[in-house]
């Protein structure tokens, strides 16, 4: 689980984000985990939301968003109830029950020859 929030969001901002955009996600009880996928650190729906708002806003209304980290079942529900801007979803790891030998996750390492990855994935650069 992601512990940093999108630059602009905090909990405060990321319950204005959903109420300009889906409302209804955040009106009534929502348990721990649901508000954690709506308006928690790392990839939520909030944080979806605001990119969504931004690269409109910028002129970029055909880019599309793909979304991972820690999408299983619960997490793909609760973007659908925030009706999240999501054109694709990264699982990584999760998979069904009878894959359990499979594992999957792919990481951006190199861009335009710079190399850089997020804390944490160093390991991932091809030894010299």
């Amino acid at each position: 689980m992601g512990s940093r929030y999108m630059e602009g969001l905090d909990p405060s901002e990321s319950y204005k984000v959903l109420d300009r955009n889906a409302p209804d996600a955040i009106r009534g009880y929502r348990t721990e985990p649901e508000l954690r996928h709506l308006i928690g650190p790392g990839v939520s729906a909030a944080s979806i939301w605001l990119m969504r708002e931004k690269l409109d806003a910028a002129g970029y209304p055909k880019v599309r968003i793909v979304a991972s980290s820690g999408f299983g079942p619960e997490k793909c529900r609760v973007m659908a109830l925030a009706d999240a801007p999501i054109d694709a979803i990264g699982t990584g790891s999760f998979l069904p029950e009878n894959w359990m030998e499979t594992y999957a996750t792919a990481d951006i390492i190199e861009y335009d020859g710079v190399r850089s990855v997020k804390v944490g994935r160093e390991f991932l650069f091809p030894k010299d």
